[in-house]
């Protein structure tokens, strides 16, 4: 036997197919992996474990739903979940409603819940959000059905229509508002919802469907939408059969494309005025003049009808998407203008185009290709001076043979993220850089029995990454859910090295860093469809600052600037935030003076009696309600950044074991990352086919905590993190660097590295060094 090792430090590449399981030839089969679930391929190199998902809601009476983004401008963006003749409106992590109405006379402590409202003005089957109540706090935060309606009542049910029983909830005292979520009717039928097709110009954007007349939805505000047909000069779609099924906006022009009648045509409405430079996007009248409408038939392909699946405005031409290939639209140069009288088609490759909404990057075009199995980017190639069509999953073609692509999205960040879902409910995710030629595969699927994603959409942000939304559907005390759900963002976790502050003060310097990192380590989320608790709100909703009357001792007066407590919360605790690891302080509430003043045994010296800023202290809690979309489900939870035992959500609520400043509560879900056959070379050749087994393994890790490691799934073990200098009363600080563990592995011919991450925590291999003890023959 020979020693040898390898050295893993580059995971760009992804999950690769099983067909390249030969090629140890090639640099990218040790880039690969052989299954990557819930790791994402970063282009730099490392595999980073994803972040959970936030619940929002659920989605329209329950229904299949899709996503669509709506960008009005760089700090208006939506998303809009259109399903069976409805669409609904999101924005700002949550759903947009109507003006809120105040609760005029209560709300009835019976079976069900009626509530008065005077000339409310709703319907029966109306969603409502309800807030504010004092009292009958179980109403608060959450939707309802509008249910028996009369002029100045309406009761309430869930969204199966069971009636809400509040003979066990508190007495209404006074306030709250009743707001409608805001939506709209639309013609589409849940079998259309993955057909139409849809171009955005600033606040109006024209949806096709080839069953239905073209329509405009237009944005005035935030919920101040409407989506109807309108009329156009000289109407080419006006009869059944005639409306299109493609559009694009293009030099200025509306492009439409592809009815039932002539699925091989498109049609430009006239140009811009030249005068006042005034669109006229709804005139369609023809003539020899430049800025006409227009229309154009494409030449047979082998002599068959080429229909149109796409259309797609590039910096440079129009593209034409087509079952046969796609084609160049411009005039009778690159440079000028399509015209009536200058209209210049010409067929760039033959890869065919799959029915399926394309994603345009500048001059790059994503889309899927005809079949639905393989997504392409249509790009520029320097070299041969053309475009051309590149298949994107050539080394991981497995994942389109196992089920079909149905949508793909993208979104900036990073890494840039091609999204796409499959037909079988499998979010697919590919880490794309074109010029850099990574496309880098791998699996996010989500958590929960029979979980599926339905849908995918991404919400632009102007100061932030863009942020990845899906509709989720799982298996919940037995019933199908849809739930709406965006992904939580990354924590900055702060580097040691910012902490330095002399040669003398290694000690303090570390304590402060520890601190830093404990505040840090609260704010990731790894469980998907989570709610969370934030003991800071208590201050921030209400602006109050908090001041401790001592910094030490018992019967110590903690005074709120604003009325923040309530007599039910003696028991719970007062902890100072520490800002950028520089503070200290916790406290038990033992008794109810006020709503501004509560008595507290300090437990943690606090550093100063000076007021704490609304922010930099929390109020604690153990326990959180409005968990109903996880009913009956055994849930994870992660509190101040540290695990806590697995609970059982009842009556829409869990109790911890202790009380905690910031926890999240959601479905846990795995990660897994395992090479390729690894490929340590020997004395007489390759180490493929021989018999090899590892004594030890050094992973190199980023802020990670939870792993496990092996070469054999059912032979796992968990990685140290904790040492004897961390703190007892919180989770280790997030490790970074090496870790040297050896492993009783047995002898086999092929040998793979397993890295698995079942705990709700942050988790990033840089680096897999394995040391391989290889036969030489």
């Amino acid at each position: 036997m020979a020693i040898a090792n390898t050295t893993l430090q580059n995971f760009a590449s992804g999950e690769l197919s099983p067909k390249m399981r030969g090629r140890y030839d090639l640099p990218l089969y040790f880039n690969g992996a052989e299954r990557q679930k819930n790791f994402i391929s970063e282009t730099q190199g490392p595999a980073k474990f994803r972040t959970g998902t936030i619940f929002v809601t659920h989605t329209r009476l329950n229904k299949v739903a899709i996503l669509i983004p709506f960008q009005f401008n760089d700090e208006q963006s939506y998303l809009l979940e259109f399903t069976d003749l409805k669409m609904r409106v999101y924005r700002n992590n949550g759903f947009i409603t109507e003006d809120a109405k105040a609760v005029t006379g209560g709300a009835t402590q019976a079976d069900p819940v009626v509530v008065t409202l005077t000339a409310h003005g709703y319907s029966n089957g109306d969603e409502v959000f309800i807030t504010g109540v004092v009292g009958m706090t179980e109403l608060n935060g959450k939707t309802f059905l509008v249910a028996n309606v009369t002029a100045n009542t309406f009761e309430l049910t869930d969204i199966d229509g069971v009636d809400i029983d509040g003979t066990g909830f508190g007495v209404y005292v006074s306030g709250g508002t009743v707001a409608k979520i805001f939506e709209l009717t639309t013609p589409y039928t849940e079998a259309q919802l993955f057909e139409f097709k849809f171009a955005q110009n600033a606040d109006t954007m024209y949806i096709v469907h080839p069953s239905h007349d073209v329509r405009k939805l237009t944005r005035t505000d935030h919920n101040a939408w409407t989506l109807a047909t309108f009329v156009r000069t000289a109407d080419p779609f006006g009869s059944v059969d005639n409306h299109p099924s493609a559009v694009a906006f293009y030099e200025g022009r509306i492009i439409y494309a592809a009815t039932n009648n002539n699925p091989e045509q498109f049609w430009g409405s006239r140009a811009p005025n030249t005068t006042t430079g005034a669109p006229r996007l709804d005139d369609f009248t023809t003539g020899a003049n430049a800025d006409d409408s227009f229309t154009f038939t494409l030449a047979p392909s082998n002599g068959k009808v080429d229909k149109i699946e796409w259309i797609s405005g590039t910096d440079s031409f129009l593209a034409m998407g087509t079952f046969g290939g796609i084609s160049k639209v411009t005039g009778d140069r690159e440079d000028s203008a399509i015209t009536p009288g200058n209209i210049n088609v010409k067929p760039l490759d033959d890869f065919g185009c799959a029915d399926v909404t394309p994603i345009r990057r500048g001059n790059t075009i994503i889309y899927v290709q005809r079949g639905e199995r393989t997504i392409r980017s249509f790009e520029f190639d320097v070299l041969a001076d053309t475009f051309v069509s590149v298949d994107r999953n050539l080394v991981s073609d497995h994942f389109g043979f196992e089920s079909p692509f149905k949508q793909i999205e993208f979104s900036r960040g990073r890494p840039d993220i091609l999204w796409s879902v499959r037909d079988d409910g499998e979010l697919i995710g590919v880490t794309f850089k074109s010029r850099e030629d990574v496309s880098g595969w791998w699996r996010a699927p989500i958590s929960g029995t029979d979980a599926k994603v339905l849908s995918v959409g991404v919400m632009p942000r102007p100061a932030d990454y863009d942020q990845i939304w899906i509709v989720a559907e799982r298996t919940i005390n037995s019933v199908t859910r849809r739930y709406v759900e965006f992904y939580a963002d990354e924590v900055v976790i702060p580097e040691r090295i910012d902490f330095f502050t002399g040669a003398a003060n290694e000690d303090a310097d570390d304590e402060t860093w520890r601190r830093a990192m404990f505040e840090a380590q609260k704010g990731y989320k790894f469980v998907d469809s989570s709610l969370s608790y934030d003991g800071t709100d208590a201050g921030t909703d209400a602006s109050a600052t908090m001041t401790p009357s001592a910094t030490t001792g018992t019967g110590i007066n903690f005074t709120a600037s604003a009325a923040v407590f309530v007599a039910a919360d003696v028991g719970r605790e007062i902890w100072k935030k520490a800002i950028d690891g520089v503070g200290t302080g916790r406290a038990t509430i033992t008794a109810f003076t006020s709503t501004t003043v509560v008595v507290c045994t300090i437990t943690v010296d606090f550093d100063t009696t000076t007021a704490m800023a609304a922010g930099n202290w929390y109020l604690t809690a153990n326990t959180i309600s409005g968990l109903d979309h996880l009913e009956a489900e055994v849930v994870k939870i992660i509190t101040d950044g540290g695990t806590h035992p697995d609970e059982t959500v009842a009556s829409g609520a869990i109790t911890l074991d202790a009380q905690s400043s910031r926890f999240h509560v959601g479905k846990g879900y795995e990660g897994l990352y395992k090479s390729m056959n690894l490929e340590v070379g020997g004395v007489n050749g390759p180490a493929q086919t021989k018999p090899k087994n590892i004594n030890r393994i050094n992973l190199r890790f980023l802020n990670t905590l939870g792993a496990r490691y092996g070469t054999d799934i059912y032979k796992m073990q968990d990685v140290v993190f904790r040492s004897t200098g961390d703190h007892m009363d919180r989770p280790p600080p997030l490790f970074t660097g090496d870790k040297e563990l050896h492993y009783e592995d047995t002898t086999t011919n092929e040998k793979h590295v397993i890295i698995q991450q079942m705990q709700p925590l942050p988790c990033v291999i840089q680096m897999i060094v394995p040391f391989v003890d290889t036969d030489n023959f």
